[in-house]
């Protein structure tokens, strides 16, 4: 198996990419399901967890190391499955959050989530494809 090398810049930038997408998809699943947010040290413990979670699930998927113009099939599974152990934290994080999330709001943020991951993965093929 040939070992491709991503640069440090490209992780960092996908890796803050990720970081505003997950408080866009949790802002917008809040608002969406419970009709506003209201703000309170559990929902920053929320927040602080999911970005945990997220990031630990994304590096052991390995979703930062691939070649920009080649993510396809494969990488698309991987965030599906990283997106499906998130979504299995954030049921457990509803019983430690219960005034901040319910089951509803943890799904919407999961789908809401996913699918902003897989259009920053593929933001280059879709600019080609524009193009």
């Amino acid at each position: 198996m040939k070992k491709i090398k991503v640069s440090t810049q490209k992780i960092i930038l996908v890796a803050l990419c990720d970081l505003v997408a997950l408080t866009l998809a949790m802002l917008f699943s809040l608002l969406l399901v419970e009709s506003g947010v209201k703000w309170s040290f559990d929902l920053l413990y929320w927040y602080l967890a999911n970005i945990g979670t997220v990031y630990f699930f994304f590096i052991l998927f390995r979703l930062y190391y691939f070649v920009f113009g080649s993510v396809g099939l494969i990488e698309t599974l991987k965030v599906i499955a990283a997106m499906a152990c998130v979504l299995g934290a954030n049921l457990a994080y509803t019983m430690a959050f219960k005034e901040v999330c319910s089951v509803n709001t943890c799904i919407v943020y999961c789908i809401t989530l996913g699918i902003a991951s897989l259009i920053i993965r593929f933001a280059k093929r879709i600019f080609n494809a524009v193009r």
